[in-house]
């Protein structure tokens, strides 16, 4: 028998609760428009909102930690799902008769509201146009740095172009969900790039910094060892001087700390 997410003994009702920004896009002023407030829902849901993550993975053996699964997102599982959510309000068989004519429809309009749904979240501009294709992929991430990198990026490749993301939220401390229109061929996860900062490359006990232009900044595959005195100091007497050497210039402070940057760290996973 498979384990389960919840424990018997342990209550995670909380963890299935909606984000606060999902309540404050729902909460309305005044009389909502049934119509619009209703595909809004559907839309959603087609983004697996409100959905129990024990329903998405019902085991925990299928998301160890430190671990990262991709797939594809069913559009005969959301039809039904979508169909699921209109029989709430079926009393004969006529209801049902209609929703079964018009659930295309239904699938239709809520794979091209789901485009417009992040950017209302963040307070962005709405895309105007509907996704060229319902084809949707994502990935489950389960892992410390949802906790502990809050500003992490990610960029999803598929066929050569970037892919917009149409979900990317935590749901829980260490689990995180991302949703893209296409297929994902190449997922990019970055480090946060709120700041520069100074840094070097690290092989066993050796310490190496790929020099830049100094007219550009750009990275070139000239690298050379960083000179250290001891107790984890670098020497930036010697490694200035061997930088020069390498560029044919005298190193200033300026030409120093352009060289010392050291671009966020970027995991690159791609499919086979």
């Amino acid at each position: 028998m498979s384990e389960s997410w919840i424990p018997r003994q342990q209550d995670f009702t909380d963890f299935f609760e909606l984000a606060e920004p999902l309540r404050k896009l729902r909460a309305t002023e005044g009389e909502e428009d049934t119509d619009a407030g209703l595909e809004e829902t559907l839309a959603m849901l087609s983004l697996l909102y409100d959905i129990p993550f024990a329903y998405l993975v019902p085991t925990e053996k299928l998301l160890a930690p430190h671990q990262i699964r991709f797939f594809y997102l069913d559009p005969n599982w959301i039809r039904v799902l979508l169909d699921g959510a209109m029989s709430l309000g079926r009393n004969v068989s006529v209801d049902k008769a209609h929703d079964s004519a018009f659930i295309e429809e239904v699938y239709r309009r809520a794979i091209e509201g789901n485009s417009r749904i992040r950017p209302r979240l963040q307070g962005k501009p709405e895309a105007q146009n509907p996704p060229s294709t319902p084809e949707c992929t994502g990935f489950l991430l389960r892992s410390p740095l949802v906790r502990g990198w809050r500003g992490l990026e990610f960029k999803a490749y598929g066929a050569g172009e970037v892919l917009s993301a149409l979900r990317l939220e935590a749901l829980s401390e260490d689990v995180l969900l991302g949703l893209y229109q296409g297929v994902i061929d190449k997922l990019e996860i970055l480090e946060p790039p709120e700041s520069f900062h100074f840094g070097f490359n690290r092989s066993g006990a050796n310490l190496s910094k790929r020099l830049r232009n100094l007219g550009d900044g750009v990275l070139t595959e000239r690298e050379v060892p960083v000179a250290e005195r001891g107790n984890r100091v670098v020497d930036f007497a010697r490694t200035a001087e061997t930088m020069g050497q390498a560029l044919g210039v005298e190193i200033t402070g300026a030409h120093m700390a352009l060289e010392m940057i050291q671009n966020p760290h970027v995991a690159v996973i791609t499919k086979k």
